[in-house]
């Protein structure tokens, strides 16, 4: 291959690439900022500065059948995708659920959770977590 075409190929991939980042931008010569890890126990009032990733963990017992559900009020934020499982030795469960979001636009967005069998939905749930997230102006 040719030193020209291999260029070009190269600028392609890296166009290809830039084009993965996810559309966010950050300054040049900067750290990534790393996603804010919510623990289920960290109920209550939670700042996140626009642009930021937040994870939401919350412990989970599948082999029990149980799921947590997202009820949600606010545009501020926007859910990543569908929460992703990940089995952990801690006592009384068996895994967690990670629920990821990108604060978006400034504003306050109530995160509500329900812990229940998809099947009992006539019972209440067996737990709850709720998080009123408050995205604040950028810097």
């Amino acid at each position: 291959m040719s030193a020209k075409a291999l260029s070009g190929v190269l600028s392609a991939l890296l166009a290809v690439l830039a084009g993965c980042a996810g559309g966010q931008s950050q300054p040049q010569n900067t750290p990534p900022v790393p996603a804010l890890m919510v623990p289920e126990r960290e109920t209550g009032a939670i700042a996140v500065e626009p642009g930021r990733k937040m994870t939401v963990r919350l412990e989970t017992r599948r082999s029990a059948g149980y799921r947590w559900a997202l009820a949600s009020s606010g545009d501020a934020l926007e859910q990543l995708g569908e929460p992703f499982y990940a089995e952990e030795r801690i006592p009384g469960g068996d895994g967690a659920e990670y629920w990821s979001f990108l604060a978006r636009r400034p504003g306050k967005q109530d995160l509500h959770f329900e812990y229940r069998r998809p099947w009992e939905k006539e019972k209440p749930p067996a737990r709850t977590a709720t998080y009123t997230i408050n995205v604040g102006e950028q810097r």
